[in-house]
């Protein structure tokens, strides 16, 4: 059952609350040992998105671009890893069957 004024995300998995959204994420990045490139990404759109200003937003959005695997068209990214091999478990999908 959906709570009002609560956020989900579409999974493959179905609908998961934005936050644990977000920790999931973040849990499969530290297992796959990919906190670097987290870290170069949250360098990269704290650089790059002026509309982001506190380091929660920064944080979150870089979670969604390494997610989404965005950074590989980023100039800066072209020779980067591929995204990490679990984090696209979690990745949002445009709609939930």
């Amino acid at each position: 059952m959906e709570t009002e004024g609560k956020e989900y995300i579409p999974t493959k998995y179905g609908k998961i609350e934005v936050s644990e959204w977000f920790r999931y994420m973040e849990n499969a990045i530290e297992n796959e040992g990919k906190q670097e490139l987290l870290k170069k990404i949250e360098a990269y759109v704290k650089q790059h998105c002026a509309w982001l200003h506190k380091d929660k937003e920064i944080h979150e959005y870089a979670l969604e671009c390494l997610s989404d695997a965005a950074y590989l068209y980023w100039p800066e990214f072209k020779t980067a890893a591929v995204r990490p091999n679990n984090s696209n478990e979690y990745k949002k999908e445009e709609s939930v069957k």
